[in-house]
């Protein structure tokens, strides 16, 4: 509306507040759709780990808005406070990791939570009341440890021959007695044309096997 006073124009504009709206093919505009929904969280739960290793906790959290303030929430069976640990991106999924030390008998308990950036939520996978349970087991000791089978049908394998005490021994006595020989025959003792006798006691070999593991 315009108005003159005294010769001055006065003009009032009327505002009228802007509206979103989102534009369709096939009918008026029409208003956006706000988002208030929560993000969505995939995550498979643990159920059995081996103390003092830290264990890393995998998600997928998704929202159309973004996700904001991914959480994971732990402790020890028969705590009442939970640590919190900031899950980050990792790999196309969100993870956090629980320590090492904190991994004990009997038990880990978790939840995880998440908001989105416009607000909604918390979403959550486990709540505080009723957390995740992980049974937290010992590292298996060398005692423990199963067996090493063999293989069926495998028989034991004979050592090679020169693995055998007794050929070094005769082999060694062997050379002693030629190397007395040709000093006796060198120094002329004995008939001259006598043929010189050696006799070599060596013990009865023994029988001896490897077997494979």
């Amino acid at each position: 509306m315009i108005r003159i006073t005294n010769g001055i124009v006065l003009a009032a504009i009327h505002v009228v507040p802007a509206v979103a709206t989102a534009q369709s093919t096939h009918g008026p505009a029409r208003p956006a759709a706000l988002d208030t929904t929560p993000p969505t969280i995939e995550h498979a739960p643990l159920r059995q780990v081996t103390s003092a290793r830290r264990i890393d906790i995998l998600a997928r959290i998704g929202d159309p808005s973004g996700v904001a303030f991914p959480r994971l929430y732990y402790r020890r069976v028969g705590e009442t406070h939970y640590e919190v640990v900031r899950m980050r991106r990792h790999d196309g999924q969100f993870r956090a990791t629980i320590p090492g030390f904190a991994v004990a008998k009997p038990g880990i308990e978790y939840y995880l939570e998440a908001f989105d950036e416009a607000g909604n939520g918390p979403a959550s996978h486990g709540t505080p009341d009723h957390p995740h349970h992980v049974t937290v087991g010992q590292p298996l000791t060398r005692s423990e440890q199963p067996p090493v089978k063999t293989q069926p049908g495998s028989a034991p394998t004979a050592a090679p021959w020169y693995k055998h005490w007794w050929i070094w021994a005769i082999g060694g006595a062997v050379v002693a007695g030629a190397t007395t020989a040709i000093a006796i025959g060198a120094s002329g003792g004995g008939n001259d044309g006598s043929e010189v006798m050696l006799q070599i006691d060596a013990p009865m070999p023994q029988p001896s096997v490897e077997t494979t593991q």
